[in-house]
């Protein structure tokens, strides 16, 4: 398996358990916005949730993008520094993904949230394995 199959893999199942994420993240926001209307909590409470919620969806749909940047960059000159980034961002995710895991069970949260999680520590470790191998026609040159 080549790097950039490993990157790709490892894409496929970010941007999936991104969609998990994102998901989980409107239907948040809707809940929290029904419990101002019902009033259970105040509205400077769901502004700074809503802002929350929208930087981090902001946030994880940049990331994802910039990983794909990076899967197209495989295999041309700048490779190298495009696997380093591609590391950093799995073990970044892995730190996340694990954070967010807990947060799930401890919270009882949705199984997107659950799901989302356990893609993204799939797909940091198709990234960590993207740096850590070494295709043969690029060691050649």
């Amino acid at each position: 398996m080549t790097a950039k199959q490993l990157a790709l893999r490892g894409n496929i199942f970010g941007t999936i358990g991104g969609i998990f994420l994102l998901r989980d993240s409107i239907a948040n926001l809707i809940a929290a916005k029904s419990l101002v209307a019902e009033g259970y909590t105040e509205k400077s409470f769901l502004l700074i949730y809503m802002t929350g919620l929208i930087i981090g969806m902001l946030v994880l749909t940049v990331v994802q993008v910039l990983t794909w940047i990076a899967y197209t960059k495989i295999g041309k000159s700048t490779e190298r520094r495009w696997q380093l980034f591609l590391l950093i961002i799995g073990i970044l995710l892995i730190i996340e993904a694990l954070f967010g895991l807990m947060l799930t069970v401890l919270t009882a949260g949705f199984l997107s949230a659950l799901l989302g999680n356990l893609l993204h520590i799939i797909q940091s470790i198709f990234f960590i394995l993207t740096f850590a191998l070494k295709d043969k026609n690029v060691a050649r040159n």
